[in-house]
């Protein structure tokens, strides 16, 4: 509730008549693992080829932070097709959760403004890219990512499509 509460400690932060500013904390602590291996290497394969997984998680207190969860995770294979050696293809997630005391809060907003709007609750991604190597020094890699609640807000979902191109000279 504390992360709810104005500067002084009178009224919610999202009710008009308080100060706007919100209480602060002294401090912050959280929690957080990474796990990143490769599982296969090809017979004479570079370090960067083969499969490789990946995951990262954290928790935080939910009374200071945006995000009170989050994890992470994907798989990247890395020269595996026959003759292009330097490409890379991977899949990933994200999951975050928003904290409670945000969801407490967009609670309060509606409440005193009247105006219906998302309670934010978690955003989820799932995304796929192709790293190719088009000459040494340039590759293209497209990219595709669905959106589950983007922002937090239960009401939307997004597709992105995009590329990127790198020129190392």
């Amino acid at each position: 509730m504390s992360a709810r509460i104005t500067i002084n400690g009178a009224a919610l932060l999202a009710d008009p008549a308080g100060s706007g500013v919100a209480l602060q904390h002294r401090g912050n602590v959280g929690v957080y693992a990474v796990i990143d291996q490769q599982l296969y290497r090809p017979k004479g394969g570079d370090p960067q080829s083969g499969i490789s997984v990946y995951t990262r998680a954290s928790l935080s207190p939910s009374d200071r932070n945006l995000i009170s969860a989050y994890i992470d995770g994907g798989i990247v294979f890395g020269g595996m097709i026959p003759g292009r050696p330097d490409d890379r293809f991977g899949a990933g997630f994200i999951y975050a959760k928003f904290s409670d005391s945000v969801r407490a809060f967009d609670r309060d907003t509606v409440l005193f403004t009247g105006v219906a709007g998302p309670i934010r609750d978690y955003e989820t991604n799932l995304e796929l890219t192709y790293v190719a190597q088009i000459i040494p020094g340039w590759t293209v890699q497209p990219n595709l990512q669905f959106i589950w609640h983007p922002s937090g807000d239960a009401n939307k979902n997004a597709t992105v499509v995009g590329a990127r191109s790198l020129w190392r000279f």
